[in-house]
C-alpha cells in the first residue's frame, strides 16, 4: 500500500508538471480555469480513494441556486 503522502507527493512531481506543462502560454479564460480546476480536484479524490458519488454531492452543495 502506498501511503497518502507518497502519493500526494508523486501527484505533485510527475502528474501536475506534464499537465501544465507550456501553460504560461495559454490564454487562460473562465471555462480553461475550471476546466483545469475539476481535473486537479478529481486526482485529488482519485489519491484520497473517496466514491464518485461524494465528489457529485460536494459539487452540488457548492454550486450557487
Amino acid at each position: 500500500m502506498i501511503s497518502l503522502s507518497t502519493k500526494l507527493w508523486l501527484y505533485n512531481v510527475y502528474i501536475l508538471p506534464v499537465f501544465l506543462y507550456g501553460a504560461e502560454t495559454w490564454s487562460i479564460t473562465k471555462a480553461i480555469e475550471k476546466r483545469i480546476d475539476t481535473f486537479d480536484q478529481w486526482c485529488l479524490w482519485r489519491i484520497l480513494n473517496r466514491p464518485e458519488h461524494y465528489l457529485v454531492a460536494a459539487c452540488n452543495e457548492f454550486r450557487s441556486p
